[in-house]
């Protein structure tokens, strides 16, 4: 079975929407650094979970059953991440922008979820069409948080070594 499919790269965090706690007052910079390795703790499985998916979706002539497991799998990890980052009592001057990735990653969970369960390949390769449109959405969303928290940006490729 041939597929029709893109190369999914997400190269930054990237589940259900939920609001995040506020903290009052602006975080000190301890604070900060402290949320920030909360992050990169959170981040690092779902960035895995990417690379194997997007293993996945590089192998030639893909079986479906294939390509709907390593879509559960990222949509299992995106759904971690926003329970992570849901968990994170965020300063209220980050709080905003913290809510923007979370339902980020809803709307890609959603889409690696649909993917999963797609009925057929060109079920799949529509579900993936979303997904490729919210890693964009997820991207930009953690971009802004990285910032947000002093931690530098993604470069290259987190999947090469």
């Amino acid at each position: 079975m041939r597929r029709s499919i893109g190369i999914l790269m997400v190269v930054t965090t990237i589940g259900g929407v939920g609001a995040c706690t506020a903290a009052d007052g602006p975080a000190s910079s301890a604070e900060l650094q402290a949320i920030g390795a909360s992050y990169l703790e959170l981040v690092a499985p779902l960035n895995q979970a990417n690379c194997t998916f997007n293993a996945v979706l590089l192998v030639p002539n893909a079986l479906l059953d294939d390509l709907k497991q390593g879509a559960a799998d990222d949509a299992a990890s995106l759904r971690t991440f926003a329970d992570g980052m849901r968990a994170i009592e965020w300063p209220s001057e980050i709080n905003r922008d913290a809510q923007d990735l979370i339902q980020a990653i809803a709307a890609n969970q959603a889409a690696a979820q649909a993917a999963a369960e797609a009925p057929t390949l060109a079920a799949f390769n529509d579900a993936f069409r979303d997904i490729k449109a919210a890693n964009s959405a997820s991207a930009r969303a953690g971009s802004v948080v990285r910032a947000d928290l002093g931690l530098p940006g993604v470069a290259g490729d987190p999947c090469k070594p």
